[in-house]
């Protein structure tokens, strides 16, 4: 009988979390392996044209509701809260749908790297489960090596990474670890588990394999990393919407010179400050401009003609706009980096969370922009950025090696051969009976 196990992708967060799941899902749907995406519920409609059979996790509405208020909180109370209204309202969410699979069938679960302790959670209903966990940047593996790309140069003295380590610990206290673990034990002794002692360990321990959604020279494996690791590349989205953008944008960028692209993130709910920067730092520059953002509430009320507002994009849309702008400023999310760093346009990265720094200060030292923290901007330095980025060049070093793949879509059949090979796993039509 051919071996041929049934796929769970679990893909929970914000966008640039989720749409990668998405592309790696149908691409093994497309391989002949069947597959289930488990996501919110925003994300249906593209799973279910992709082929996937689709699982929602907990109600849209009130999950949005939950990250938006999440957003404007402290960064101690917003972890805390996404856990507790989120996850653990939808804990089982995972385990009862591996449950509904044949019992003859192995399961395979491919999940964002936060997710991997809900994805254990199924090893309680059968013992054929592995999990494979993805990171999509650096950052969010734990790593007791704190010379990050942060700007330690040299090794740091014992007494220093003492006490860094021990500032970590608190501030995962307060951010509700104690909180998270407790009421994660709870589920597991509910379900027959073995109580575990840390769950930001544990996160990383229990998957079978691990994959990096990031290649290896933006973001090289530390000694103490899990294994094993696959280290991968950068995956866009599943989106399979036409490249072509509408009217309104069409006609705005056919009037006049490149505009500048300022985005703030799927993520970001809290804004204004950053568009009110923007808008005042094009009329310094003579600059046109676009705005991205989900809220027109965010933006400055009245805008000048030299500056348009652009709901969200779709990503084929996004990546369509990215060809017709001089310069991108933006949160320095991974996905919109890596695009950016494709299209060969300059970036300013404004980072706003740990996260988005260290992707910023990476992509940077590749030369494909210029780095200023959210909480540092201002209309003089950005205005200074943009002219730095602009005289760097254009996408900085590894520009030329991503402008050879004329699509996109190359990182997801990587990392998805990488995963098939590791499981030992070939596509099922040449499987060896």
């Amino acid at each position: 009988m051919m071996y041929s196990p049934r796929f769970v992708v679990a893909a929970l967060g914000s966008a640039g979390d989720v749409y990668p799941f998405l592309e790696i899902a149908a691409c093994i749907k497309d391989l002949g392996y069947d597959v289930s995406l488990i996501s919110f519920g925003n994300l249906e409609e593209i799973a279910r044209s992709r082929g996937l059979d689709f699982v929602e996790f907990g109600e849209f509405d009130k999950i949005e509701s939950v990250f938006q208020r999440a957003g404007i909180q402290s960064v101690f109370c917003s972890s805390r809260t996404i856990w507790s209204e989120v996850y653990l309202k939808n804990i089982r969410t995972i385990r009862s749908h591996v449950d509904e699979i044949d019992d003859e069938l192995d399961v395979v679960i491919i999940c964002t790297n936060g997710t991997s302790i809900i994805a254990d959670l199924s090893r309680s209903c059968r013992n054929s489960v592995k999990i494979v966990s993805a990171f999509v940047s650096p950052h969010a593996i734990f790593s007791n090596d704190d010379e990050k790309a942060s700007g330690n140069c040299g090794i740091l003295s014992p007494l220093l990474l003492n006490f860094r380590r021990t500032v970590r610990s608190i501030l995962s206290i307060l951010r509700g670890e104690l909180f998270v673990n407790s009421t994660y034990n709870k589920e597991r002794l509910a379900l027959g588990l073995d109580s575990i002692s840390n769950v930001g360990v544990h996160s990383q321990e229990c998957p079978d394999i691990s994959v990096t959604l990031f290649p290896e020279w933006f973001g090289p494996a530390k000694a103490d990393w899990p294994h094993p690791l696959i280290s991968g590349d950068f995956v866009a989205s599943a989106d399979t919407s036409p490249r072509e953008l509408g009217p309104e944008i069409s006609e705005f960028l056919a009037l006049g010179s490149a505009p500048i692209l300022f985005t703030a993130g799927s993520g970001n709910f809290k804004c204004g400050a950053f568009f009110e920067t923007a808008l005042a730092a094009s009329a310094r520059l003579g600059a046109r401009a676009i705005f991205v953002h989900r809220n027109r509430n965010e933006l400055p009320a009245d805008l000048p003609v030299s500056v348009i507002w652009q709901d969200f994009l779709p990503d084929r849309a996004f990546t369509a706009l990215l060809h017709r702008v001089a310069t991108i400023v933006h949160h320095g999310g991974i996905g919109t980096s890596a695009a950016a760093m494709r299209a060969g346009i300059p970036q300013v990265f404004t980072p706003y969370t740990s996260e988005q720094l260290d992707n910023a200060l990476r992509f940077q030292a590749h030369g494909t922009g210029v780095c200023i923290p959210a909480k540092k901007l201002d209309i003089g330095n950005l205005c200074a950025a943009v002219g730095l980025s602009r005289a760097a060049g254009s996408g900085g070093v590894r520009a030329s090696e991503f402008a050879s793949v004329s699509d996109d879509r190359s990182g997801a059949p990587k990392v998805v051969g990488l995963i098939l090979e590791r499981l030992g796993l070939r596509s099922p039509t040449q499987a060896v009976v």
